[in-house]
Order: structure tokens, then sequence, then C-alpha cells
């Protein structure tokens, strides 16, 4: 059995071979040498001073060996599950049933997915009025702003001053959109680089929205 001390600032019993106290860190000798916590017998010469500082030095090392080693197990993983992820082949193993009939889920990757064929306006549904003050007022090209979904652009043009539909022209050209609009002071102008199909349209306080098909 190894012999004992009391420590002589806590007062709680430690082994004679420890130079410091592990209770409290209180030094138990007079020896300058710094042998760690566990006195002599503390073999290991390098310090973690990041697991020393966290854990008060006490198993510092052995504790933040511990740190790294379970730090890299956690990143291993992770890059196993990214793999996985981008490996991912589709679940076989689904079956649907309708009226006793099996459904074929699993359809063939070179497959095309059928997409909805939005409805195209066509030229004469368009506002298409006769502007007759446009050339005799100040021409201006409006404000726009454009928004990207999946399978539609939308345009919105800002043409304040213009309240009715009857005072707009859409036109659908070879390579673009004309849009002409009357207000009473002046006159919008604006071309659209863009041969989508209009699918939709709305003027609504002095904005006119264009929804526009992507194919």
């Amino acid at each position: 059995m190894f012999k004992k001390n009391t420590c002589g600032k806590c007062g709680k019993k430690i082994s004679d071979s420890y130079e410091f106290c592990p209770h409290c860190g209180n030094s138990q000798g007079n020896n300058s040498e710094n042998w760690g916590l566990l006195g002599k017998d503390d073999n290991n010469s390098k310090t973690d001073n990041f697991s020393g500082n966290i854990f008060g030095g006490m198993g510092g090392n052995f504790l933040g060996k511990m740190i790294n080693n379970a730090m890299k197990m956690i990143e291993k993983e992770m890059q196993r599950e990214m793999n996985q992820q981008k490996n991912m082949q589709p679940r076989t193993n689904m079956r649907l049933m309708i009226n006793g009939k099996e459904i074929n889920l699993n359809q063939n990757s070179n497959n095309k997915i059928k997409q909805i064929k939005l409805k195209e306006i066509s030229q004469k549904d368009l506002p298409q009025n006769n502007l007759k003050n446009f050339s005799k007022l100040q021409r201006e090209e409006p404000l726009t702003n454009i928004r990207r979904f999946s399978e539609k652009v939308i345009y919105e043009i800002n043409i304040p001053g213009v309240n009715s539909l009857g005072d707009i022209s859409i036109t659908k050209l070879e390579s673009s959109i004309e849009i002409k609009a009357l207000a009473k002071t002046k006159a919008y102008s604006k071309i659209i680089p863009l041969t989508l199909p209009i699918t939709d349209y709305n003027l609504s306080k002095g904005k006119l929205t264009l929804e526009l098909g992507v194919k």
C-alpha cells in the first residue's frame, strides 16, 4: 500500500509520492522541478495547454488526446455520410398497389420526366392598343424587377400613372418582347430580350407583371 500524507491546504489524504495535491493543486514539497500533478511518476513531459486549461491540468494531456481522437472520429463519420449521400442509389423496394395492380415507382434514370406544359397566351389575346399620343410624350424606360423560379420567370415593370390595360401594348417580336405604356405626362417603353412564352399578365397599382414560362 502507498503511504498517504495529509494535504496542508485542503486536509485531504494523498499519496506521499504526489508533489501536488490532486484535489486543490497545492504543492507538497519544495522541489522546483515540474513533475505534474502525479509527481515523479508522471513521465509524460509534453503538456496539452488546451486540455490543461479546461481541466485544470489534472490528466489534461490524456483527456486532450481523447478529445482529439473523438474529433477525428466525428470528422471521419461525417465524411463517410457525405460520401454515402453522393453515391446513394434510389431505393427499389417500395411498392404501390392500386386496385390490386402494382404501380412501378422505379423508372429508369434515362427516362425523361414529363413536365406540365404551361399554356401560352397568343398574340391576339395580349393587349395591343393603339397608343395615339405615345410618340408625342417624353419616353422613359421603366424600372424592372426579375424573379426566377424553376418553371417560370416573373417580370415586374413599374409604370406609375398607368391604371388601365387599355393604355398598354404587349407585342411579341422575333427575339424579344416589346412593352409600351401610356401615362398622362409620359410614355414608357421596354424591350425584354427573351423569347419565352407569355403565360400570364396583370396590371395593379402602376405595376405590370408578366409571367414567362421556362421551356
